[in-house]
């Protein structure tokens, strides 16, 4: 499987719609993003950092720093947007 591959896309009925039709994510991921900023805290995210040009492929990737955290102390999350990247390290940091 290569590093990029085409947009995940899912069949809805006898045509295939992109993944975002199907499950809700129509365009407000800043929305989301500004929520998951607000509570990170909680979570004991102390900053998020953009770390997308240290590669060539120009992905967005964004790491969620925990400086407490008993296990991993940081977060990697990348997306299509730097909104989504934000939302995938912050997703990744609830997780552990």
């Amino acid at each position: 499987m290569s590093a990029i591959s085409k947009p995940i896309r899912k069949k809805a009925g006898n045509s295939i719609a992109p993944l975002s039709t199907l499950t809700g994510h129509d365009g407000h991921e800043k929305n989301w993003a500004s929520l998951a900023r607000a509570n990170a805290a909680k979570q004991g995210v102390s900053r998020l950092a953009n770390i997308t040009g240290l590669d060539r492929i120009g992905l967005p990737v964004w790491q969620a720093i925990r400086p407490l955290g008993k296990a991993l102390s940081v977060h990697q999350g990348k997306g299509t947007t730097d909104e989504q990247a934000q939302l995938s390290a912050l997703g990744e940091a609830a997780e552990s």
